[in-house]
């Protein structure tokens, strides 16, 4: 037995679409673009959240290691090689503003206060990293440098006692400040007490010993 069924006319068949928005392939694009962008700048920071926040420069080498590893792993290790410049083009170089902003910004939440403040309106990826090695970097500013050969070599035999001892460590913390650069406490005191040598066991120079730094 033979089936057989009716013919429609397609004016017969309702559909309305004037309500329904199709985007073009542009708007399609553009969205998958957002996404993208949206989906790098989170795992930027979930991946930058790992990395230990710079405080000083004895951190500096592990800490630029560990930023540009995550740059990298996120999709913006570009931004330190062949895009590190400006684009010509408007449209491009408004998406490349907002992408350095956006990597610049997520970077210096793992900087300390003061490291922070001296970088604060940089917002290109590769001039903010260099500016943070200029700072930071072992022999990359002599003036650091000098005042950190100082601070090595400095023991009880080059000052005239103990108190001169301290007002030199304290110098040292003064001339670093001025860079914007913290020292940790707890090296202050454990260069005091490996400067005085044989001094430190005595129980006038552990006295002593006790108060410093304030």
């Amino acid at each position: 037995m033979e089936l057989t069924y009716p013919l429609l006319d397609v004016q017969e068949i309702p559909y309305h679409f004037d309500n329904i928005s199709i985007p073009s392939t542009c708007d399609s694009i553009d969205l998958l673009n957002t996404m993208s962008d949206n989906l790098k700048t989170e795992n930027l920071s979930s991946g930058l959240a790992t990395v230990s926040m710079l405080n000083s420069r004895f951190e500096w080498i592990d800490w630029d290691k560990a930023i540009r590893k995550q740059l990298k792993i996120a999709g913006y290790g570009d931004f330190l090689s062949r895009q590190k410049d400006r684009p010509s083009n408007s449209t491009k170089a408004n998406i490349w503003e907002e992408k350095q902003e956006r990597a610049c910004a997520a970077v210096k939440t793992r900087l300390s206060p003061s490291i922070e403040r001296s970088v604060e309106k940089i917002e290109n990826l590769d001039r903010l990293l260099e500016k943070v090695k200029t700072l930071l970097k072992p022999n990359a500013n002599m003036a650091i440098q000098n005042a950190w050969d100082k601070f090595n070599d400095l023991s009880l035999d080059d000052c005239d006692g103990v108190l001169d001892l301290a007002d030199r460590i304290r110098k040292f913390e003064a001339d670093l400040d001025q860079f914007e650069i913290g020292i940790p406490k707890v090296l202050l005191i454990t260069k005091f007490c490996k400067a005085l040598g044989a001094e430190g066991h005595k129980p006038s120079c552990r006295l002593r010993r006790s108060g410093f730094p304030n």
